[in-house]
């Protein structure tokens, strides 16, 4: 398994969900449109939950790596 994609994994239900699914020992791939700002999310994370495998970077990417992708975003940011 590659891993779990969350699209908008840093804010609240993304990173809550995020951090879930590390704790049980899923590969997590944190997606955001700001690439830096998904890179600090997941290191925070990393460090929270040490044995976590964790990653940011920008949605695609997120996207492309990941075997599921959960989209936690709020509906109006759907087109962006």
């Amino acid at each position: 398994m590659t891993g779990i994609a969350i699209l908008g994994g840093t804010g609240a239900l993304g990173g809550a969900l995020a951090l879930r699914l590390a704790k049980a020992g899923h590969e997590i791939w944190i997606g955001s449109r700001d690439p830096a700002k998904a890179e600090a999310f997941a290191a925070g994370l990393s460090t929270a939950v040490p044995h976590a495998q964790v990653q940011g970077c920008d949605l695609e990417t997120c996207a492309q790596r990941a075997e599921l992708c959960v989209i936690a975003v709020p509906y109006a940011a759907h087109v962006d």
